[in-house]
């Protein structure tokens, strides 16, 4: 499974797209993402 693969299925699941996105890239890339990046 890819990111976009990841990010496609959260999208299907009914997930918003901020969501979505921060969490397939929270699982795929987590030595670069920070979650502080992010407004809560």
């Amino acid at each position: 499974m890819s990111y976009l693969d990841r990010l496609n299925e959260l999208l299907e699941l009914g997930w918003d797209e901020d969501s979505a996105s921060r969490e397939a890239y929270a699982e795929f890339f987590p030595e670069k993402y920070d979650p502080d990046d992010y407004e809560q």
